[in-house]
């Protein structure tokens, strides 16, 4: 008779593992809807909120796993909780992997290019560059000498990009376009990191902006990341900015590169 009560608490309390994993399931992916939700309604342009904006696919994955924990149990609330986590992620993210060319209107490829100033980038600019040497445009940030140098060398980019201007800085400052159209003006700004440069286009003057503002820090707690400061950063979005909104006063064609090092989901990308 004991032996019989003991298999069925057993019993009871392997029934048991399962529920508890679905309930947490559920209860973390309530929790990643809810935090999505304050991202969306009441984005943070500092502090530990911010830090989630920018680290949020890696939060969202976290969920994902999770959905199926949520259905072990096969209830309606987790039925509910991961259909409704796969239209909010698909609402989230969809729309901004998708992009088309305007219909009848001349294609201009442009790419960019962050060399990351270090060891070996030099190596690392002609096989960026090259490998996107179809494009018409080719934006560079965190250009050094040394790769400056070796993209002017380098004689199938002369045939194909004859026109350039690059402006290296022995930091991360520096930056430069390349060019299949002739570069009619250009200057460089290393506060905040940025180049203007005027090409001429066959049928009209294109303003191009390669643009890189210094990341935003990361404050840690024993090494674990707890907020994000972007002040700074800001700042000089702000400034580039009001440059390319006096080009659209004056009604020139604008074309912004580089890497604004923040994300789409931040204030102050939708800002800038």
């Amino acid at each position: 008779m004991v032996n019989q009560m003991d298999r069925a608490s057993q019993l009871e309390a392997s029934a048991a593992v399962p529920s508890r994993m679905s309930k947490g399931g559920v209860a973390w992916i309530v929790f990643v809807l809810l935090l999505l939700g304050v991202h969306v309604l009441v984005p943070q342009r500092s502090g530990f909120l911010a830090l989630t904006e920018v680290l949020e696919p890696y939060v969202v994955v976290t969920a994902l796993i999770a959905a199926p924990l949520a259905l072990i149990d096969r209830n309606r609330a987790g039925s509910v909780v991961v259909a409704l986590l796969v239209v909010v992620v698909l609402g989230r993210y969809v729309p901004g992997c998708t992009s088309l060319p305007a219909s009848g209107v001349p294609r201009l490829t442009v790419a960019t290019w962050n060399i990351f100033a270090g060891p070996n980038d030099h190596k690392r600019a002609v096989a960026g560059v090259l490998a996107a040497n179809t494009a018409d445009l080719i934006a560079l940030v965190e250009l050094r000498p040394g790769a400056a140098n070796a993209l002017a060398a380098e004689p199938e980019l002369l045939e194909h990009l004859p026109y350039r201007f690059l402006a290296p800085q022995p930091g991360i400052t520096g930056a430069g376009l390349m060019s299949r159209f002739p570069i009619q003006g250009d200057w460089l700004s290393t506060d905040p990191p940025f180049l203007r440069a005027e090409v001429a286009l066959p049928d009209q003057t294109l303003v191009v902006y390669v643009v890189h503002p210094l990341s935003a820090g990361i404050s840690s707690l024993s090494r674990i990341p707890r907020s994000l400061e972007t002040g700074a950063r800001d700042a000089a979005l702000r400034t580039i900015r009001a440059f390319i909104d006096t080009d659209i006063a004056a009604g020139r064609s604008i074309i912004v590169a580089g890497d604004l090092n923040t994300t789409e989901r931040e204030p102050a990308y939708v800002d800038f």
